[in-house]
């Protein structure tokens, strides 16, 4: 047994220990290989955030551009028409029948209006001649008669009613 027991020391200390210290020097070697892999992928992962959030921050900036110059656009779309519209329709309640009413032609609420407008511009030429008729027509008395009397007194009466 004394021989077994030397054969057994002698090959631990000749095969095993040497390869034993191989491995504890490697696993030494492994947790700083670990970590600087860690580092290098925690870097690449940091930089592509990085490009990925500069992206999309100027995506949305983009977009917020062509946003606000939809809005612009649209906005000035409608803002031009109506306020023509409401500069034509003050002319004509203060009585200036020979005012242009803007957009009549097209399929829109502000071409509706305009059509209104020309209806009521309309109604104002008719009411005008049949007051000159009853008042003689062209003296001054006919004139001044025209000068102090409501414009457009029906359009008044049949719009207060449904007010």
């Amino acid at each position: 047994m004394a021989a077994a027991e030397l054969v057994n020391v002698e090959f631990y200390e000749k095969t095993l220990a040497p390869r034993i210290v191989d491995m504890q020097s490697g696993l030494a070697v492994a947790p700083k290989s670990l970590v600087g892999e860690f580092n290098d992928v925690k870097t690449a992962t940091t930089a592509q955030f990085s490009a990925t959030s500069t992206l999309q921050e100027t995506l949305a900036l983009v977009a917020l551009i062509v946003g606000a110059a939809f809005a612009v656009l649209i906005g000035r779309s409608i803002a031009r028409p109506v306020g023509c519209m409401t500069a034509a329709m003050r002319k004509l309640a203060s009585g200036d029948a020979s005012v242009e009413i803007p957009a009549r032609d097209g399929t829109d609420e502000i071409a509706e209006m305009g059509k209104g407008g020309r209806n009521l511009q309309t109604e104002s030429d008719q009411e005008r001649g049949a007051c000159r008729r009853e008042t003689g027509g062209a003296g001054q008395a006919g004139r001044a008669a025209e000068g102090d009397r409501e414009p457009y007194p029906r359009f008044r009466t049949r719009h207060a009613a449904s007010a």
